[in-house]
């Protein structure tokens, strides 16, 4: 499975590839730092899923999630979060999100929401 790692934290995209690379499953994991450059990897790499840090500037990550999802309904897209209240994760599921989860409470649900990917 291809899965692309986006967030404006390199110290989380690197500990979310850890957590990924230890799974059973084999994934290949690319990682991008901001808009443009997430951008360039989606259109090379064509992703299964991806994990999206809601906090890019300027709501690149609106702009990112709408652009997947009008190229690719099927790509899973996972945001993370520090803001975890209930409008805010209702609004990214309305956008086309898969799955929301607090970026600092909920690891082992993105984890969990993979391996469903996987066995699709």
């Amino acid at each position: 499975m291809r899965i692309l790692v986006i967030d404006s934290s390199k110290m989380i995209a690197e500990r979310l590839e850890e957590i990924i690379a230890n799974e059973k499953e084999k994934s290949c994991i690319k990682k991008a730092f901001n808009y443009d450059h997430a951008i360039n990897l989606y259109q090379e790499f064509k992703p299964h899923a991806i994990l999206l840090d809601s906090e890019l500037p300027k709501s690149e990550a609106f702009k990112f999630l709408g652009e997947v999802k009008n190229n690719n309904k099927k790509t899973i897209v996972i945001i993370l979060s520090v803001q975890s209240d209930l409008y805010f994760k209702e609004k990214w599921l309305s956008y086309g999100a898969d799955y929301f989860f607090d970026k600092y409470h909920e690891f082992e649900k993105i984890v969990e929401a993979l391996k469903t990917v996987f066995e699709k």
